[in-house]
This record gives C-alpha cells, sequence and structure tokens, in this order.
C-alpha cells in the first residue's frame, strides 16, 4: 500500500490546580465521603522542620481534613497532530489521524520519591496492535466492551504543589515492521547507517544483491551460497549456507527501533494555571496515502464488500449445481440412446481414473474388463485424449478454483475497517 512520510507534531504541556493553598505542615486528604484513596493517603511535605519554643505552631502535627477539589494537584497534557503538507488546500486535505495511530506503546516516568508518591511510571500499550489488552482496558475503564477508540491525546493527573520531572518514552508504530541492525560488520557489509531503521525486505534483497554482485552463488547448487570474508564475519564462520535458511539467520540481528524519548519538567510555581513551552517536538512518521485511508472510516463499505464476497459464492455453488445437472442428463440421454457403447465409454474412464490413482498400467485391468466382453479401447497413447468430455470437466473445476481463490484473497484484503474516531484525550 503507498505511504508517504509525515510529520508528527507533539505538543507537551501542564495544568497546575490549587497550588496557592499553604501546606506548612503533614496534610492527610480525604475525599468527601471520608473513604481515603491510594494517591489520597501521600503526604506533602514543604519547607523545614519548625523549632520547637515559643514560635512553635500550636496546631503541629494536626490533620487537617480538605475537600478533592481542593487538594493541589497538576495534569500533564501530551497531544499530537499531523502537520498538512505544503501546499495543502481544503479540497485536498489528507483525512484526519489520531495521535495515538501512530503510537505503538508509551511509558511516562516521575522522578518523585518512591517512598511518599507510589504510582510515578505509567505505561500504555496500544489496545489497537495488541488485542489482549482491549479487555484489560476495558475492566480498567469499568466498561465491559471491547472496542478501543485511537484519541488525540493523553491526560495524566497525579497529587502534589512541587515541580516535577518527567521522561517520556514513546515507541512509534510503523504500518510495516522495522528494525535496526545490531551487528556493526552486518551494517557495513549492507551500507545501512547506525539507527537507521529497515525491513526485513530490505535486509535480504541487500543481501542478494551483495551475493548476486560477488558471484557467491554455487554453480552446481544455485540454493548454496559460498561465504567469503564478510559472509564468514557475519555467520560466524560457515563456508557456505543454503540461502533458504538465511531469513532465519537474520533474526538475531534484528533489534527494535530506538524510541522517542521527552524530557519535560511540570511546572507548578509559573503563577499561571497552564504551563505551555514555547516550542514542540516534530517526529517523522510514515502514513498511509490519504485516498487509502479516506476509505477507512466507511465501515459501509467493509459490510457492503462482504456481502458482495457471500453473493459471489452463491453464485459459484448455483453453477456448479447447474454443471452437475447437465452432466447427469448427457449421460442419461447417451445411455437412453446406446446402452451398451455407454457402458463401455463408462468403465473405459473409471479405468484411466484408476490408472491415475493407482500409478499402475492398465493392461490388467484391461485383460479383466476383456474377460467380461467388454471391448475396450486404450486412449492414453492417441492424441485425442485431451478433447474428450474429461478435459471440459477439469477445466471448469480448475476455474472455478482459481475464481475462489481470488475472491477469498479480495475478502481477505478488505475484510480489517476502521471505526470512525471522535476526538478527545484518554485520562490514565
Amino acid at each position: 500500500m503507498p505511504r508517504r512520510k509525515r510529520t508528527l507534531r507533539v505538543f507537551v504541556s501542564n495544568l497546575a490546580a490549587n497550588q496557592n493553598r499553604p501546606l506548612t505542615k503533614t496534610t492527610n486528604a480525604t475525599n468527601k465521603g471520608g473513604n481515603t484513596t491510594e494517591k489520597e493517603d501521600m503526604a506533602v511535605e514543604t519547607g523545614d522542620e519548625t523549632k520547637k519554643g515559643e514560635n512553635e505552631d500550636p496546631t503541629a502535627g494536626e490533620e487537617i481534613n480538605i475537600n478533592d477539589d481542593e487538594i493541589p494537584s497538576w495534569t500533564l497534557k501530551i497531544e499530537g497532530r499531523l502537520i498538512d503538507p505544503p501546499g495543502t488546500t481544503w479540497k485536498n486535505r489528507p483525512a484526519p489521524r489520531k495521535f495515538t495511530e501512530f503510537i505503538k506503546s508509551m511509558v511516562v516516568e516521575f522522578d518523585r520519591d518512591p517512598n511518599q508518591y507510589k504510582d510515578n511510571t505509567v505505561n500504555w500499550v496500544n489496545p489497537a496492535i495488541n488485542p489482549a489488552n482491549l479487555t484489560n482496558t476495558a475492566a480498567a475503564a469499568g466498561g465491559g466492551g471491547g472496542t478501543f477508540e485511537q484519541q488525540d491525546g493523553f491526560e495524566i493527573k497525579r497529587m502534589g504543589d512541587q515541580n516535577v520531572k518527567a521522561k517520556i518514552i514513546l515507541q512509534l508504530k510503523s504500518p510495516v515492521e522495522k528494525y535496526e541492525i545490531s551487528s556493526p560488520k552486518l551494517r557495513e557489509l549492507l551500507n545501512i547507517e547506525a539507527g537507521q531503521t529497515v525491513t526485513r525486505a530490505t535486509v535480504i534483497r541487500s543481501l542478494w544483491h551483495y551475493i548476486k554482485k560477488n558471484d557467491l552463488q554455487d554453480s552446481n547448487n544455485p540454493e548454496l551460497v559460498k561465504c567469503d570474508s564478510n559472509l564468514k564475519s557475519v555467520f560466524g564462520g560457515a563456508p557456505n549456507i543454503s540461502f533458504t535458511r538465511i531469513p532465519e539467520l537474520l533474526r538475531q540481528f534484528y533489534a527494535p527501533p530506538r524510541p522517542v524519548v521527552i524530557d519535560y519538567e511540570i511546572r507548578v510555581d509559573s503563577g499561571t494555571a497552564v504551563h505551555r513551552p514555547q516550542f514542540a517536538y516534530d517526529i517523522q512518521v510514515e502514513a498511509e496515502e490519504p485516498f487509502k485511508h479516506k476509505l477507512g472510516p466507511l465501515g459501509s463499505l467493509q459490510v457492503q464488500q462482504r456481502e458482495v464476497s457471500h453473493l459471489d459464492e452463491q453464485i459459484g455453488q448455483l453453477l456448479q449445481n447447474i454443471h452437475n445437472s447437465r452432466q447427469k442428463r448427457d449421460f442419461l440421454r447417451k445411455f437412453s440412446q446406446d446402452p451398451a457403447g455407454c457402458i463401455n465409454q463408462w468403465i473405459d474412464s473409471q479405468a484411466k481414473d484408476l490408472e491415475t490413482l493407482l500409478g499402475s498400467r492398465r493392461d490388467g485391468f484391461e485383460a479383466a474388463a476383456g474377460s467380461l466382453g467388454v471391448g475396450l479401447t486404450s486412449t492414453a497413447s492417441k492424441t485425442k485424449l485431451y478433447s474428450e468430455p474429461w478435459v471440459e470437466e477439469a477445466l471448469y473445476h480448475y476455474l472455478y478454483a482459481k475464481s475462489q481463490d481470488r475472491l477469498f484473497d479480495k475478502g481477505a484484503n478488505n475484510a480489517a475497517g476502521t471505526g470512525v474516531n471522535t476526538p478527545g484525550g484518554r485520562q490514565l
């Protein structure tokens, strides 16, 4: 499927709430119902210890119960969108794409005291890639559905009144699985730069060009590859290897692509409710051609395609029934006109089928048939063998099987459909 390079622009910002509330002592936060949650159990401590004496706060050590809406907190927002190609107008604008369509997984790490804050790591895996996560995602959200809608971004809310350093690790998703080559010798052999991502087909094709260029194929056995010094250094010194084993031997050199790492500091002391940096992060991704992707959200097309495939199967079955009925009619008509000749022709046809199945000569069968008074004629050596009625029947079955294979392949390519996406972020 045609693909093109696009720019994915990622925006990182944070919100701060209730940061002007003075917290000079350990505060146990409880919600309105009186039940303490896991996040709200975390004590917030600020400043140095108060000196004991005349200036000691008489309320030190007391617990202050405050409402959930009044707890100092911050919200990290991670959003992304595709940048339109140059020269784009409203007429040729590509179909909108969601941020999570280009993300395979995301990990967010917060640099906070693990003894005081237990939820310092957020790990998200795209359920659209791993269907097993659909059930877990629905259960975590309190629902029973098994669907996932792609999102434009994420929001992560935590309690706290101090600046926090965060590390955002994004593993990008590609329409075709790509890898980095871990072997420096193989990279040098195939002229692949360190950190460059390639597909398996690209690696095998480049290696095949190297083999053909250096005439490393065995003249007696074309499937055998003679290893020169470069190939020996890659494949452990083997003098020769079978080309069919090369894909298996290359697996050890495939490494997952390096993730995109974004360092960000969550600011709650900027004096504003929203902290938005003055810059964004541009990431190069691969996207399908716009005219291909426009068909994705139209689920009705996939439904209609399945209905058409079902009707094609019914038509093929009806044609098969008509063909069988015609054969039966022709046989009965011949039998009514010439019973003896029809039976002899039928026995001769069965003898040919038996010879094909057993792979033996027909002499013994012809002798047995001759003892019964049946006159058989050997047609295997005649040029008229392939002008007999059985050729027409075999040709029909062959063409019907080929058409069914094409219908199956066409239906498999159009079976996977994408749903209509709705905007909005996902709360973790």
